[in-house]
């Protein structure tokens, strides 16, 4: 049976035990957690978690907190080795699959000793925390940089020569970034071992899927063909979510149940 999970970042305004409540009564089994403060990756949230029923099988690592990752600076870097050694630790509780990460800016000249290289140190101690306790790291594509394209975000992941680390498709990034979400998929070197599934249409992105102009029934088809066994994971944005957001839910379940 076909894994599919939901995002939390289409809750973000609500409390993330309210949008994992949501998720669960819609029919989904997972749920990927995008934490919105230090209280979502705490023991609190783990008894949240198992209260409702519901498996958190990724999580995206925060964009609240995006500037304690990519941060040069050695005090921060303390901050956020414990930031990391305290999200391996509830992935591991929770029994999560895999943590989401965006490739980082490129950088020439003296910037890549200064600002590059301290970033990159930061990204490995996170992926060998993460390592330790079985999870894997998701390298998603991005609409611009090193991410565009399918044989630099391959080239990109190799040169970081991570044992834990595997590409990963987010399907309106590839088309914000002037790609074919099937096209990409189809020439990636390995088959993605995560999804973050959104449609697209009229210049907008991260719309629900089903509603924009993505052919979804070739995307499944190449990820067969491919041999895909991840988790189809929906995240769109929380604009489409403000109202009627248990009937969209419902919407969305129903779709990806009886597309893949």
């Amino acid at each position: 049976m076909k894994k599919t999970a939901f995002s939390t970042g289409a809750f973000y305004t609500l409390e993330t035990a309210e949008a994992l409540g949501k998720i669960r009564k819609a029919g989904f089994e997972h749920a990927e957690l995008m934490p919105q403060c230090q209280e979502d990756l705490s023991p609190v949230m783990l008894k949240i978690v198992n209260e409702i029923g519901i498996h958190i099988s990724s999580i995206h690592y925060p964009l609240v907190y995006f500037g304690i990752l990519y941060n040069a600076n050695p005090g921060m870097f303390r901050e956020s080795k414990a930031f990391s050694d305290n999200l391996a630790q509830f992935a591991k509780a929770a029994g999560t699959e895999f943590v989401v990460i965006h490739p980082e800016q490129e950088y020439s000249g003296r910037f890549v000793d200064v600002i590059g290289k301290p970033i990159n140190d930061n990204i490995r101690y996170m992926c060998e925390a993460l390592d330790k306790v079985n999870v894997t790291v998701a390298m998603e594509n991005y609409p611009s940089g090193v991410g565009q394209f399918p044989d630099t975000l391959d080239a990109y992941v190799k040169a970081m020569a991570i044992p834990n680390m595997k590409v990963m498709v987010d399907t309106t990034e590839v088309i914000e970034g002037g790609g074919d979400p099937i096209e990409f998929i189809s020439k990636l070197e390995n088959v993605p071992c995560h999804l973050h599934l959104s449609d697209y249409k009229d210049n907008v992105k991260h719309i629900p899927i089903g509603t924009g102009k993505v052919d979804w029934k070739t995307v499944f088809q190449v990820l067969k063909n491919r041999g895909y066994a991840g988790y189809y994971t929906l995240e769109p944005s929380y604009k489409y979510y403000l109202d009627d957001p248990d009937d969209q839910l419902k919407r969305d379940y129903d779709f990806i149940t009886s597309s893949i």
